[in-house]
C-alpha cells in the first residue's frame, strides 16, 4: 500500500494529508523525508504560540478505497471505523474513531484522522517511535489489511519536542550561567502519607494521602482500598468527552455486574430480558455485509441473501457425515456442495457377498440339487420337481424360434411374382401380360406389325419403337397431316398423339414444305387435364428427345400445340425424358447446334426445359421469359442443398458479369461479378419491421473506400491497463499484419484512454497520466479485409459500360 502525502503551507501544521494507493507487494503508508523536514520548521514557527492561542488539533488527512465482497465499490455514506496498533495483526487498539464517510461513485473517499476528537490524534501515540499499524473497518464489513505508518505522522511529535511538558518555554526560569550565584536552597515538604496511597498537595509545602489507592500488584481504586481489578472506582463517575474501550479478544468491552447486560469486544450489546433500546432513532444507512444484497440503503429498501452468497463458512453445521455401513465402504465427512464416494466392500474372483449372522462376508459360490424345472416358451410338461419328461407342444415353434422362417418362390417363364414368403404366409404368382396377349385387355406386341386396310381404334393407338419411329406418318399434299390425333374427352388424361421411344423419337414429325401452314406434328386436345402432344423418351441412358419438331417454312412451327379448354391442367406441350442426361423439352436458336457452354453440359443436370442459342454477342437468350403485370420467371424449390435459382459464368475474366438486374425505365441496376462481387447504383440496406411490425423501414450499410471488417467488444482496466486479446476466427478474415484501427469509449469517470502495443493477436489499452483505475471501456476495430489489403476505389467502369441486351423481336405465334 503506497501513499502521497500533501501539505498546505497556509493550513495549519499539524494536517498532513496521506493518500492510499494499492501496491501489491507492501502495505505501507510512505512519506517523503523531504516533506517532513519541510514541515519541521512550520511547527517551530507555530510552537511560540502554544501558550497564548488554541492550538489546532493534530489531524492526518487520510484517502481510501472501499468495496464489498464482490469488489463492488461502496457509495454513499458509510460507518467506518479507523484503529491504530502496534502490530500488523492481532493486539488491542491504541486508538480508535468512527466517523461517516462520503463514499464517491468510484469507491474513493476522504477522511481527517483524529477529526471526531477537539484534540485531534494523540501525539504521544508515536512518542516511543515504535511501528504503527492502520485498520479500516466499513460497517457490516470485515476489517481490512491493517497498513504500515511511516515517518510523517511522527512529525506530530515534533511540535511535542518544542514544549516542556506540553508548556512553552517561556514558562521556565533559565538557569545561571557559569559562576553566577547559587540557586536558592530547596524548599522542604511536610506532612505525612499512608503506604500506597497516592499523595496529594494539601498546601504549597505539604502533601497528604489521596483518595487514590494502588495495590502491590499494581490494581488501583478510587474510593476503596481493595480494588477488584485494574482500576476500580467507587462512587459515581462523569465523562466530558469520548469514552473509548479496548477490550482484550473474548472479552466483553463493558457489563453490569449482577445483570445479563453486555457488550461484546466486536460491539454486540445482550440485553436483560424483555429490554431493548430505548425510544426511536433515525437510521441513516444500511449496509449489506457478507452474503446480503440490497445495501447501502440510505432511505427505504430491501436486503435480501445474494445468490450464492451463504456460503458454508457463515453455517453452524456446513457439512454431513455419510456413514458407509457393511458392506458398504467410504463415505465420511462431506462438506456442502462437495462429493463422496461409497463401494461395496471387494471379494476374491468368483465370490459373492452373503448376509451371514447378522453380517455381510464374502462367501464361494455354493452347489446344490436343482428342485424343481419349468416350461419355457414352445415346451410343455413342466413343472418337474422329481422326474418327467418335457416336450415341444403342439404349435409351440413360431417363426421367431426358427433360423430360416421362410422360403423364396421365384417366378418362372412368362410369369410374375414371387418372391420371400415366410412359414404360414401366401405369395402370388401371375401371367406376364407383357409377354402372354390378353384377348380383353391391352397388348403390346415387340415385332413389327402389319394392317392391310383401314386401322380403327375405339382407343388409343401408340407407337413404341427401340430405334426408329414408334409413330411415323408422312403427307405429301399441301394441306395434309403427317400424322393426326385427335382426343375429344372431356375428362380423364387422354392424349390425341402419343410416342414412347427408348432410343429415338417418340413422335417425329416432318414438314417439308415451303410454305402455308404445314406443322409436322398437330396435337389437339379438348379435355380439361392431359396433353394435346406428349411424347415420352423412356431410355436411361443417351441424349434422348421426347418431342422434336422441324420446320422448313419461314413461317412453319415445328412443334404446335393446343389445350383449348379453359379449365383443368392441361398442357399445350410435354416433354418428358426418363434418361439422367435427357432433356424434356429442348429449344435451340437460330440453329440446330449447340453452343459451345452447352456442349460442356450435355448430358448433365437432366433439365426439364433447355433452352441453348448460338446468337451473336448479347443479341440472344437461350430462354426467354415475358409477362403483363405478372411474374417473367417463376422458379421454386423446396431442397434444403440446392439453391433455387443457380447462375453459372465460366469467363477467366475477374470482373465478368454473373447476374445483372437492370430497370429499364429508370436506370438502376445491380450487378454480381465472378469474384462474388454485389455492386448497385442505389443503396444497399435491409428492412426492418416496427411498430409491432405494423410499418418496415429501411436502414442502410455503411459505404467505405476500402474494404474494412468491423469487430466490436467491451474490456475493464486494472490498476490502469488492460490486454484485449483479438477473436481467433475474426483475426483469420483480416490481415492485422498490416495496420488496424482500435476506436475507445469509456465507461465512467478517467483521465481518458489510449492504445498502446498493437499487435497481429492482441492490443494494450492505457490510462492517460498514467493513471490506475478501473474503469471499464467499449472498443470498435477496423481491420483489412486478407486478400483486399490494397484495393481501394476500384474503378468499375468498363464493367458497367458494357452494353445492354439487345430487345429481341418477337412475331406473333
Amino acid at each position: 500500500m503506497l501513499a502521497a502525502v500533501e501539505f498546505d503551507k497556509e493550513a495549519s501544521p499539524r494536517q498532513i494529508d496521506v493518500e492510499v494507493q494499492e501496491d501489491p507487494v507492501n502495505r505501507t503508508i510512505s512519506f517523503a523525508c523531504l516533506l517532513l523536514i519541510w514541515s519541521l520548521p512550520a511547527l517551530a514557527q507555530q510552537a511560540s504560540t502554544v501558550g497564548n492561542n488554541p492550538v489546532v488539533p493534530p489531524l492526518v488527512n487520510f484517502r481510501g478505497l472501499l468495496t464489498d465482497l464482490s469488489g463492488k465499490a461502496l457509495a454513499g455514506p458509510v460507518g467506518v471505523t479507523f484503529s491504530l496498533y502496534k502490530d500488523s495483526q492481532g493486539g488491542a487498539p491504541l486508538w480508535v474513531e468512527t466517523q461517516n464517510v462520503q463514499v464517491d461513485r468510484t469507491g474513493h473517499y476522504s477522511v481527517e484522522l483524529g477529526a471526531a476528537s477537539s484534540q485531534g490524534l494523540p501525539p504521544e501515540l508515536f512518542a516511543s517511535g515504535e511501528a504503527r499499524w492502520l485498520g479500516v473497518q466499513a460497517q457490516g464489513s470485515a476489517e481490512q489489511p491493517r497498513v504500515l505508518l511511516v515517518s510523517v505522522p511522527y512529525a506530530l511529535k515534533a511540535l511535542d519536542a518544542e514544549t516542556i511538558g506540553g508548556k512553552p518555554a517561556s514558562s521556565f526560569m533559565l538557569a545561571p550561567a557559569s559562576g553566577g550565584a547559587p540557586a536558592p536552597p530547596a524548599v522542604a515538604i511536610t506532612g505525612s502519607g499512608s503506604a500506597n496511597f497516592i499523595p496529594r498537595f494539601t498546601g504549597k509545602t505539604t502533601i497528604a494521602d489521596s483518595n487514590i489507592f494502588e495495590t502491590p500488584k499494581g490494581d488501583v481504586g478510587v474510593g476503596t482500598t481493595t480494588p477488584a481489578g485494574k482500576l476500580d472506582v467507587e462512587g459515581t463517575g462523569n465523562i466530558r468527552d469520548t469514552l473509548t474501550l479496548f477490550p482484550a479478544a473474548k472479552h466483553a468491552t463493558l457489563s453490569i455486574d449482577g445483570t445479563a447486560f453486555a457488550v461484546s469486544d466486536t460491539g454486540v450489546v445482550t440485553f436483560v430480558a424483555h429490554q431493548t433500546f430505548p425510544g426511536a432513532g433515525t437510521v441513516t444507512s444500511v449496509g449489506s455485509g457478507a452474503g446480503l444484497t440490497g445495501g447501502p440503503i440510505t432511505g427505504s429498501g430491501s436486503l435480501s441473501i445474494a445468490n450464492g452468497g451463504v456460503i458454508n463458512a457463515m453455517l453452524a453445521h456446513h457439512s454431513l457425515t455419510v456413514t458407509a455401513d457393511s458392506p458398504l465402504s467410504g463415505g465420511g465427512v462431506v462438506a456442502l456442495g462437495s462429493s463422496t464416494s461409497l463401494g461395496l466392500k471387494a471379494c476374491s474372483a468368483n465370490q459373492i457377498l452373503q448376509f451371514v449372522s447378522g453380517a455381510w462376508a464374502c462367501a464361494n459360490v455354493a452347489t446344490g440339487t436343482v428342485t424343481s424345472v419349468a416350461t419355457g416358451a414352445g415346451l410343455t410338461g413342466g413343472p418337474i420337481t422329481n422326474s418327467g419328461t418335457l416336450s415341444i407342444a403342439g404349435r409351440g415353434v413360431t417363426n421367431p424360434m426358427l433360423a430360416h422362417p421362410s422360403l423364396t418362390v421365384d417366378a418362372g417363364t412368362d410369369l410374375t411374382g414371387g418372391g420371400l414368403v415366410a412359414l404360414g404366409g401366401t405369395i402370388t404368382l401371375n401371367l406376364d401380360t407383357t409377354k402372354v396377349p390378353q384377348l380383353t385387355g391391352n397388348n403390346s406386341f415387340n415385332g413389327n406389325q402389319k394392317v392391310t386396310g383401314n386401322l380403327s381404334a375405339t382407343g388409343k393407338v401408340s407407337g413404341q419403337t427401340s430405334e426408329g419411329f414408334g409413330v411415323s406418318g408422312l403427307a405429301t399434299g399441301t394441306t395434309g397431316v403427317g400424322v393426326l390425333g385427335t382426343s375429344s374427352s372431356k375428362t380423364g388424361t387422354p392424349a390425341g398423339v402419343e410416342g414412347v421411344a427408348a432410343s429415338g423419337y417418340g413422335v417425329y414429325g416432318v414438314n417439308k414444305a415451303s410454305n402455308g401452314f404445314n406443322p409436322g406434328v398437330i396435337g389437339i386436345n379438348s379435355s380439361l387435364s392431359g396433353p394435346a402432344v406428349e411424347g415420352q423418351a423412356q431410355s436411361t441412358a443417351g441424349s434422348t428427345v421426347g418431342v422434336e419438331g422441324q420446320a422448313l417454312s419461314s413461317s412453319g412451327t415445328g412443334v404446335h400445340g393446343v389445350a383449348s379448354s379453359s379449365l383443368g391442367f392441361t398442357l399445350g406441350v410435354n416433354g418428358i425424358s426418363f434418361s439422367t442426361a435427357g432433356v424434356g423439352v429442348l429449344g435451340q436458336a437460330p440453329t440446330k447446334k449447340f453452343s459451345q457452354t452447352a456442349s460442356g453440359l450435355q448430358g448433365s443436370y437432366a433439365p426439364g426445359v433447355w433452352g441453348d442459342t448460338t446468337a451473336a454477342t448479347r443479341e440472344g437468350a437461350g430462354v426467354l421469359a415475358s409477362a403483363d403485370n405478372n411474374y417473367g420467371m417463376f422458379a421454386a424449390n423446396n431442397s434444403t442443398g440446392a439453391p433455387t435459382i443457380y447462375g453459372q459464368n465460366e469467363t477467366s475474366d475477374t470482373s465478368a458479369l454473373v447476374l445483372e438486374a437492370i430497370g429499364s425505365a429508370v436506370g438502376g441496376s445491380c450487378t454480381m461479378d465472378v469474384s462474388g462481387n454485389l455492386k448497385c447504383s442505389g443503396t444497399v440496406g435491409a428492412d426492418a419491421a416496427v411498430d409491432g411490425g405494423a410499418r418496415k423501414v429501411s436502414l442502410y450499410g455503411v459505404q467505405s473506400a476500402e474494404n474494412w471488417f468491423e469487430d466490436a467488444g467491451s474490456g475493464q482496466l486494472h490498476n490502469g491497463s488492460a490486454r484485449i486479446a483479438l477473436d481467433p476466427t475474426f483475426a483469420q478474415t483480416v490481415n492485422t499484419a498490416v495496420e488496424y484501427h482500435v476506436f475507445l469509449t469509456p465507461n465512467g469517470d478517467c483521465k481518458g484512454l489510449y492504445v498502446d502495443r498493437k499487435t497481429a493477436a492482441s492490443f494494450e489499452v492505457h490510462e492517460l497520466g498514467g493513471g490506475t483505475s478501473s474503469v471499464g471501456f467499449d472498443y470498435r476495430i477496423m481491420a483489412k479485409r486478407n486478400g483486399y489489403e490494397r484495393v481501394r476505389l476500384a474503378d468499375d467502369t468498363r464493367v458497367l459500360a458494357a452494353p445492354a441486351l439487345a430487345q429481341p423481336k418477337v412475331a406473333n405465334p
